[in-house]
C-alpha cells in the first residue's frame, strides 16, 4: 500500500505555478476536468487516511509528540483548495502549493508511517475474502422477494461500491475501504432488524453483515455494527409494510 504522505507531497508539489501562470493552469483544469476534481478527491482521502493513523499514534502512544503533526492537517487541506487565493488569476512570480514548514512535516511523516507501520495494509487474500462475502451478500439481496425495489436497489449499491473499492484499494486507499465496508454491514444490519423481518431472514442478513464487518479483522463486529448503524441506518429507504 503506497504511502498516503508520499503521495500527497508528490501530488502537491506537482502542482507548484510557474510564473505568469493559474492555480487553474497548472492543476491540469484545461481541458481534463472530471480527471482535475478526481486526483483533488484522492488528495483529499489520502489526507484523511493520514489523519486515521496519526489517530492510531495517539491511542496506542506509537509515536512521540503526535500532536505536532495533528495541528498541520488542515494546513494541508489549505494547501490542496487554497481557499484564499483566485485559481483564474495569472501568479507573477509563481506559487507552491506547500513550502515551509507544513512541507517539511508532511516530508517528515513518510518514514514515519513507514516505520511505525501505522497505515492499515489489505494483503490480497483479505481482499479475496472481502469480496467473496461480498458476492455472497449479493446473491441474497438477489434470491430475497420482500425487499421493495428501492431497498434493493441502495443495497446493491452498497456492495457494488465496496467491491471497486476493495479492487483498487491501491487507489482509493484503507479509509475509503473501511467506510464502504461499515456502510453495507450497517446497512445489512439494519435490514435484518426491520420489522416483519422473519427469524431465519434475519439470521442470513445477520451473518452476511457479520462476514463482511470482520473479514481481515479490521475491526470487533459490536464496534462496527455500532459505527455503521449511525450513518447507515437513517439513509435506508423504508421497506414495505
Amino acid at each position: 500500500m503506497p504511502n498516503p504522505a508520499k503521495l500527497l507531497l508528490d501530488l502537491l508539489d506537482s502542482w507548484e505555478v510557474p510564473p505568469n501562470r493559474s492555480i487553474k493552469h497548472a492543476r491540469g483544469f484545461s481541458g481534463g476536468e472530471l480527471q482535475a476534481w478526481q486526483r483533488h478527491q484522492l488528495a483529499a482521502q489520502w489526507i484523511a487516511e493520514i489523519e486515521s493513523s496519526l489517530n492510531s499514534f495517539v491511542a496506542t502512544d506509537d509515536l512521540d509528540q503526535v500532536e505536532a503533526w495533528i495541528e498541520q492537517l488542515h494546513l494541508w487541506y489549505a494547501a490542496l483548495f487554497e481557499p484564499d487565493r483566485a485559481w483564474n488569476l495569472k501568479i507573477q512570480e509563481g506559487l507552491s502549493p506547500l513550502s515551509g514548514s507544513p512541507r517539511s512535516m508532511l516530508r517528515a511523516l513518510i518514514p514515519m508511517l513507514d516505520t511505525a507501520k501505522a497505515v492499515p495494509k489489505s494483503g490480497a487474500e483479505q481482499i479475496a475474502q472481502l469480496l467473496a462475502a461480498l458476492a455472497d451478500a449479493r446473491k441474497l439481496v438477489n434470491e430475497s422477494t420482500y425487499l421493495n425495489r428501492e431497498v434493493e436497489r441502495y443495497i446493491k449499491q452498497l456492495l457494488d461500491e465496496a467491491a471497486i473499492v476493495a479492487e483498487e484499494v491501491e487507489k482509493y486507499g484503507e479509509a475509503t475501504l473501511r467506510a464502504r465496508v461499515f456502510e453495507v454491514g450497517g446497512a445489512m444490519t439494519a435490514l435484518a432488524e426491520a420489522p416483519g423481518v422473519s427469524e431465519e431472514e434475519k439470521s442470513k442478513w445477520t451473518a452476511r453483515a457479520k462476514k463482511i464487518l470482520t473479514v481481515g479483522m479490521w475491526t470487533g463486529y459490536n464496534a462496527a455494527v455500532t459505527m455503521a448503524t449511525q450513518g447507515a441506518v437513517a439513509a435506508l429507504p423504508p421497506s414495505e409494510s
